[in-house]
């Protein structure tokens, strides 16, 4: 990895020359500068990636992006299913989260307050079809805009091998200045498992492009607290 050059300001931390985050770095070097310059924060935090956009529109519906990848490895990452379903609340009990049968769901779609509380709790949502109808009316509105609304399930299907690949996943959803951001894991996870799980969503981001990595901007790689790192978009 290159040295760079440290600025010592009297009475503060050093800080590293500012060419650092001007310059563009392969991933292996760039995760170890994030890591290095993550606000010296003593919790385990997540690795963050951001890559901006250019010759696309993600207003325009036909180029807005959401797709879930599974991977090989979680990277750390705990992710939340919950289940909505007469049957579901019993085959998907001790796999989800957290269940809810008829009436517990019947409950909950009365209460706004509720509903937006219950729609911070989770990553995925499974439901049998009866209630898809359901969940579109009475919190659609809410779930929606966050992109949370849920994935239907035939009541007879196992849903412990779907829900076991969701906790190993990662939504990849377009935002409306022009990027996709995600999370590879968390910061004290091997890097290779993060280098893995980083290029699985890249190559998967390649193919969504009409023109490939020739629609890749910057790409950007930090801790939640950190200094924004670039990254190399020769992929």
């Amino acid at each position: 990895m290159k040295e760079y050059a440290v600025k010592e300001r009297k009475g503060t931390k050093s800080e590293p020359d500012n060419k650092l985050f001007l310059e563009v770095h392969k991933f292996d070097e760039a995760l170890k500068l994030a890591k290095q310059y993550n606000g010296s924060k003593k919790f385990n935090q997540t690795i963050d990636v951001c890559v901006t956009v250019k010759q696309m529109d993600f207003k325009k519906q036909e180029n807005k992006i959401k797709e879930t990848i599974y991977l090989k490895n979680s990277g750390g990452l705990k992710k939340i299913v919950f289940a909505i379903g007469k049957n579901l609340c019993v085959s998907a009990k001790g796999t989800a989260d957290k269940v809810f049968n008829e009436e517990q769901y019947a409950q909950l779609e009365k209460d706004k307050k509720k509903i937006k509380k219950f729609s911070k709790s989770y990553d995925y949502l499974l439901a049998e079809p009866d209630y898809m109808l359901r969940i579109a009316k009475s919190m659609g509105r809410i779930l929606g805009p966050l992109g949370k609304m849920p994935m239907p399930i035939v009541p007879t299907a196992d849903p412990k091998p779907i829900i076991e690949k969701l906790k190993n996943s990662i939504m990849l959803m377009s935002t409306q200045n022009q990027a996709v951001q995600f999370t590879i894991g968390k910061e004290k996870e091997e890097d290779s498992v993060l280098k893995e799980n980083y290029y699985a969503v890249i190559n998967v981001l390649k193919n969504k492009f009409p023109h490939g990595v020739q629609n890749v901007k910057n790409i950007y790689l930090k801790t939640s607290m950190g200094k924004k790192i670039r990254v190399d978009t020769k992929i």
